[in-house]
């Protein structure tokens, strides 16, 4: 039970290294995904809007 308390005490120190984590391997990713996959990106993404007005 000792191991529990400590988790309950850092509770949101644990939940916010989660979260970083998560967040650099998400932007890693669409980092990598922009390189492979350009039309995939969010600017991108309105870029055939703009060709249809052209």
């Amino acid at each position: 039970m000792k191991g529990w308390s400590f988790i309950k005490r850092n509770a949101f120190t644990i939940m916010l290294i989660i979260l970083v984590v998560v967040g650099l391997i998400v932007f890693y990713n669409e980092l990598k995904n922009d390189e492979e996959q350009p039309e995939i990106s969010g600017v991108s993404l309105f870029t055939p809007i703009s060709e249809k007005r052209q």
